[in-house]
């Protein structure tokens, strides 16, 4: 509505036509509309862009096999369930558990939610991103054969590793 007074106060509408407040005419209306439209095409990319990167991070996990393209959609509407409870876009999640899934982590469906859910906390409460909390996570999985549902017990331990000061 600001758009739309702003642009009719600056037109002065008379029997001759439009007309700037200078007396100018053509050049005056299209760079208003151009710049009309630029605004109006930001706009609309700024509201899709959380709905694209999370189409493309559900894309990415279809691309890491059959078992997983299976997964992708029940793990995509997981992710905009905790995206209302954690700090985090649903893109963001969807990524966590791509990453996990792609970096080896077990555990399935289930696990990689759980998984993703833990990443979350602990990346809020140590006030990290949530890419990094994954890599932390899935690397100690990883390197001590651990499956997701393990994934809380070693956030456990990073917290008490922070709270003891070491």
């Amino acid at each position: 509505n600001v758009l739309i007074s702003d642009y009719q106060q600056a037109i002065q509408i008379d029997n001759k036509g439009m007309t700037s407040p200078n007396g100018s005419t053509g050049a005056y209306i299209f760079n208003n509309t151009i710049q009309s439209v630029q605004l109006l095409s930001n706009t609309v990319q700024d509201l899709s862009r959380p709905f694209v990167e999370l189409d493309t991070a559900t894309a990415n996990m279809k691309t890491l096999g059959t078992e997983a393209a299976a997964m992708a959609p029940k793990l995509r509407d997981a992710a905009i369930a905790m995206s209302q409870d954690l700090p985090f876009a649903a893109s963001e999640i969807q990524t966590t558990m791509f990453d996990a899934l792609a970096s080896g982590v077990k555990g399935g469906e289930e696990g990689l939610k759980v998984f993703a859910d833990t990443a979350g906390k602990l990346a809020t409460g140590g006030g990290a991103a949530i890419g990094d909390a994954t890599k932390l996570l899935a690397g100690q999985l990883n390197a001590y054969g651990a499956a997701s549902d393990q994934a809380s017990k070693y956030a456990d331990i990073f917290f008490n590793t922070v709270n003891f000061g070491v």
